[in-house]
C-alpha cells in the first residue's frame, strides 16, 4: 500500500489463446506480511511488448481496469461443537460488549482509543468455563496484518466449572506502537494444551475489535493561564481554558521548502509561563526534541502573545500529522503528562509543492492563503446557492483586487459580472481566493476563455 505496483507484486498470468473470448488465468497468493485494509488491484491487457509488462503509462494497445481489494487478518473461529464455553462479555477501556455464541464475531465497529506507553485493564467473561479453557488477547501494534507472540497480552488463569467466569489481563501499549486504527483479537480455546494461536478453528470463540492508538496524553489545569487563540496559515481558532482540547478536526496545509508563523494568544501570563509546540514531522506518533518549534517567551500580564516559525524542509514525509501546543506554567518542555496550563492538538497536512502566486520567489503565507488550485472546482447547482454576493478579485494571469460589486445570484441562471461578459454556469476555471482567513466562501465552477476576466465571488456578510 505504498502507491506503487512493484514487480514483486505482479501476478503471473497464463498467455491467452489467440481468438475471441479467450481467457488468462493466474493465482493470487497473499503474502503473510501484506498490510490489512483496502488496496488496489490493476488488471492490464497489453499488446505491445508483452514481455515487458508495465503497470503505468498510456502508450500500449490494450486496456486497463482497477479494482479494490480488502486485505483481512487470518481467519479464526470456534468450531460448531463448542458448548457453553464461549465469550459473552468483553470490557476494555470504553468498550463494554455483551455477545452470544457465534464462533466468530466481527465487532470492529466497536472502537476505543489507547495512548502509546499506557496500560489498560481488560476483562473477558465466558458463559461457562471448563478446566482446560484458556483466554488469549492480541493487538496488532505494528499493523503488519499479523498477530505476533510479542503482541499477546497474558491473561489470568481460568476458574473452572463456573458460569460467567471472568479472566483479567493488563494491556501495555508499546511506546513505539504505530499510530492509528488497528485490530484487537480476543479468543478462548478449549484444549488440554496451551494453544496460543490467533488463527484457525478450535473449540471456543473469536471476537475482533478496533483500537485506535493515539499520542501520549497531555493535559493541564488551566486556571487563569490558558490558550485563547491559535493561528497558523489558515487556522484561526479561538478557545477557552479546557485543560486539553482535541482540535484535530481543524486542519491546515503546509508545503515543503516553506515557513509559516505560529501565533498563540494567552489569557494571562505569569513570569514562569512558557509556550511549547511540536509537529510530529516523521509521523511516528511521538513528539521529539528535534520536532519542537522555538516559541518566544510571552510577557507577563493579560492577553499576551507567543510566536514561532514553522519550517517545512523538503524531506518531511507527506500526509497528515499532528501539531501539539502546550501552555505551561514552568520550564519543562514535555509534550506528555499533566501540568498547570493547557494543551491543544491540531491536524497538519504536509504537501510537496506550493505555487509562488505573488512572484516573490518563496512559498509563504500569502501564497497558501490565496488558495491557488489547478484542479477545476465543482459547481453545486443547488437552490441554497441563492443569495447576495460580491466580486472580490479578477482572475487573469495575475490576481487583481477590484472594487466590490454587489450581485444577486439565482441558482440555474447565468451571472452578469461585466457589461460585455456573461459567465455561463457549468464549465471550469482556476480559483484564487483573496483572503482565506476572513472569507466564508461559496465557490462556483464557471467558464473562462483566454484573455477574458473572471471575478471570484464571496457571499455577502
Amino acid at each position: 500500500q505504498n502507491g506503487l505496483f512493484e514487480e514483486s507484486e505482479r501476478i503471473v498470468m497464463s498467455k491467452p489463446a489467440v481468438g475471441w473470448n479467450s481467457v488468462s488465468n493466474g493465482t493470487i497468493a497473499v503474502p503473510t506480511g501484506a498490510l490489512p485494509g483496502k488496496t488496489v488491484m490493476r488488471v492490464r491487457s497489453q499488446y505491445d511488448d508483452p514481455d515487458n509488462p508495465q503497470a503505468c503509462g498510456n502508450g500500449f494497445a490494450g486496456e486497463v481496469e482497477d479494482y479494490t481489494i480488502n486485505i483481512t487478518y487470518c481467519a479464526a473461529a470456534g468450531t460448531t461443537g463448542t458448548g457453553g464455553d464461549y465469550i459473552n462479555r468483553v470490557t476494555f477501556n470504553t468498550i463494554d460488549n455483551f455477545s452470544g455464541k457465534n464462533g466468530y464475531s466481527d465487532f470492529k465497529h466497536l472502537s476505543t482509543d489507547l495512548t502509546r506507553g499506557a496500560s489498560y485493564p481488560i476483562e473477558v467473561q465466558l458463559q461457562y468455563a471448563f478446566d482446560i479453557d484458556s483466554v488469549y488477547v492480541w493487538i496488532d501494534y505494528n499493523k503488519n496484518g499479523a498477530f505476533e507472540s510479542s503482541e499477546q497480552t497474558i491473561m489470568s488463569q481460568i476458574v473452572p466449572l463456573q458460569f460467567n467466569t471472568e479472566v483479567q489481563g493488563m494491556v501495555s501499549v508499546p511506546a513505539d506502537a504505530i499510530m492509528g486504527e488497528t485490530v484487537m483479537r480476543v479468543r478462548n480455546i478449549y484444549s488440554g494444551s496451551n494453544i496460543a494461536d490467533p488463527c484457525g478453528s478450535y473449540f471456543g470463540e473469536v471476537e475482533d475489535y478496533t483500537v485506535n492508538l493515539t499520542y501520549c496524553a497531555g493535559s493541564g489545569n488551566p486556571g487563569n493561564d490558558h490558550i485563547t487563540r491559535v493561528r497558523l496559515n489558515n487556522i484561526d481558532n479561538a478557545s477557552g481554558g479546557d485543560g486539553y482540547s482535541n482540535f484535530t478536526n481543524i486542519q491546515t496545509t503546509l508545503y515543503h521548502n516553506s515557513s509559516f508563523e505560529l501565533k498563540v494568544n494567552l489569557n494571562n501570563t505569569f513570569a514562569d509561563d512558557r509556550v511549547y509546540a511540536w509537529i510530529d514531522y516523521d509521523q511516528n506518533g511521538a513528539f521529539t526534541v528535534d520536532e519542537r518549534i522555538n516559541m518566544s517567551n510571552p510577557t507577563q500580564g493579560a492577553n499576551t502573545l507567543s510566536t514561532g516559525t514553522v519550517n517545512i524542509d523538503p524531506n518531511t514525509p507527506l500526509g497528515k500529522t499532528t501539531l501539539r501546543i502546550r501552555f505551561n506554567y514552568g520550564t519543562d518542555p514535555n509534550p506528555c503528562g499533566s501540568y498547570a496550563g493547557e494543551v491543544e492538538d491540531y491536524t497538519i497536512l504536509i504537501e510537496a509543492t506550493c505555487p509562488d502566486i505573488d512572484n516573490d520567489g518563496v512559498c509563504d503565507f500569502e501564497d497558501v492563503c490565496i488558495g491557488y488550485s489547478d484542479v477545476p472546482l465543482v459547481l453545486m447547482m443547488d437552490p441554497t446557492m441563492n443569495g447576495d454576493y460580491k466580486a472580490v478579485s479578477t482572475l487573469e494571469s495575475t490576481v487583481n483586487i477590484v472594487s466590490p460589486l454587489d450581485i444577486k445570484y439565482v441558482a440555474g441562471q447565468s451571472i452578469l459580472l461585466e457589461p460585455s461578459f456573461e459567465i455561463q454556469l457549468g464549465a471550469t476555471f482556476q480559483a484564487l481566493i483573496e483572503d482565506c482567513l476572513n472569507m466564508t466562501a461559496l465557490w462556483h465552477r464557471l467558464n473562462t476563455r483566454s484573455g477574458e476576466k473572471v471575478k471570484v465571488l464571496k457571499q455577502k456578510e
